[in-house]
C-alpha cells in the first residue's frame, strides 16, 4: 500500500489516469485540448509525485488512457506506447482503444478487435457497444445499450467469440 502525504499533489488538467502494476508509475492523460500532454509520475519519492517521462501535445480525441493488462502497453487516442512512453505504432486518427486482454495480445476499439504483435484487425465488432471486457483471448463481453424514442434504454450483453 502506498501512502501518499495530503501535501502531496499534482497539478493537471482533467483527464484519465492509470498505475503501473508494481505501484511505481502513474500514467496521466491530460485534457482534450491541443496542448495536452501524456505524462509518466514517479509516485514512489516520498509521497512526491515527479514527472519522469513526457509525450507533448497529444492533441484532442476522447480523454481516455488505457494500460493494458499485462502493464507493458499505454493506448492514448489513436497512438500505441511502450511503458516508457516510446511510440509502438499508431492506429487510424479515429480509433480509441476501451480495453485489452490479460496476455496485451488483443484490444478492443470502438469497432474492431485488434492483434497488438501487428496491430491488424482480428474481426469488426457486430453492434455498437458501451463497453467491452475481454474473458481471455478468444471472447470479449460487450455491453449494448439503446434507447428508442418511446422506450427505456434496453441493455444487452453479449459473448462475442471473435477467434
Amino acid at each position: 500500500e502506498i501512502e501518499i502525504p495530503q501535501s502531496s499533489y499534482f497539478e493537471g488538467s482533467h483527464g484519465d489516469i492509470e498505475m503501473s502494476l508494481d505501484g511505481q508509475f502513474l500514467y496521466h492523460r491530460e485534457g482534450n485540448s491541443s496542448q495536452s500532454n501524456l505524462l509518466k509520475l514517479d509516485i514512489s519519492k516520498d509521497g512526491q509525485m515527479v514527472i519522469v517521462n513526457k509525450y507533448s501535445y497529444i492533441g484532442y480525441g476522447l480523454p481516455l488512457l488505457v494500460l493494458s493488462e499485462n502493464g507493458e502497453i499505454l493506448f492514448c487516442n489513436n497512438i500505441v506506447f511502450d511503458k516508457n512512453l516510446n511510440i509502438i505504432s499508431r492506429f487510424s486518427q479515429n480509433e480509441h482503444i476501451y480495453s485489452t486482454s490479460y496476455s496485451g495480445k488483443y484490444a478492443i476499439g470502438m469497432k474492431e478487435i485488434y492483434n497488438i504483435d501487428n496491430f491488424s484487425v482480428v474481426k469488426s465488432v457486430p453492434a455498437k457497444y458501451k463497453s467491452g471486457l475481454f474473458v481471455n483471448d478468444s471472447l470479449v463481453i460487450l455491453l449494448w445499450s439503446h434507447k428508442s424514442k418511446y422506450e427505456h434504454y434496453k441493455t444487452k450483453i453479449y459473448f462475442y467469440q471473435f477467434q
